[in-house]
């Protein structure tokens, strides 16, 4: 059940999330513990179990998955492509396609040079995002989108494997392949539909 769990958490349990009256942490050993959120010192997510106890960070050593009740996201424990460290990621899509979000803000720090007029530059935030998709019943995630500078990936690479995943199903593959668009709404999009014509048997 352990293994299961931290492979695939099937699309069941995760509608049982998403219908949950409150937040909630889900343990590695699959023990579910409801609880409140809120941030660190540092800014680290902890939790507070509502039945009592000591507060708690988010991490991805003891936690397999998370739930927040105020947008009803469901955050998920998965190691990226050549990491060993798992991450959460926001699942957007589950089904025989499961697709994921790594979004990730981080400051600037500004900068002068030094005799130059107007060469001050304060800090700024600065937002990124990855998209990862996987096939079920496998635990190995393919980068499909990211707007990160720096990338083991090619642009040519990450549309192949999005081709690949949606390969099986010709129609919907030739249907994607015609509308030359590779956006974020358009790949979420293929997935969902890729998903409603290709259920997974329960």
């Amino acid at each position: 059940m352990l293994k299961f769990l931290r492979a695939i958490l099937p699309i069941l349990f995760l509608s049982q999330i998403a219908m949950a009256q409150s937040d909630y942490v889900v343990l590695n050993t699959g023990d579910t513990i409801h609880c409140n959120f809120q941030r660190g010192k540092k800014g680290m997510l902890m939790f507070n179990p509502i039945a009592g106890g000591i507060m708690r960070p988010v991490i991805a050593d003891s936690i397999s998955a998370y739930f927040l009740k105020k947008d009803k996201s469901v955050f998920i424990a998965k190691k990226l492509p050549g990491e060993d460290k798992k991450k959460f990621l926001a699942a957007l899509e589950q089904g025989r396609i499961d697709l994921y979000q790594l979004a990730q803000t981080y400051k600037t720090a500004g900068f002068s040079i030094s005799g130059m007029p107007g060469s001050s530059y304060g800090a700024a935030t600065v937002g990124s995002f990855d998209l990862y998709a996987k096939k079920i019943n496998t635990d190995s995630l393919y980068t499909i989108k990211t707007n990160t500078i720096f990338n083991k990936t090619s642009a040519k690479q990450r549309k192949e494997a999005f081709n690949t995943l949606i390969g099986d199903d010709k129609d919907l593959l030739d249907f994607f392949l015609a509308k030359e668009e590779f956006s974020v709404e358009v790949i979420r999009n293929t997935i969902m539909l890729y998903n409603k014509r290709n259920p997974v048997k329960q």
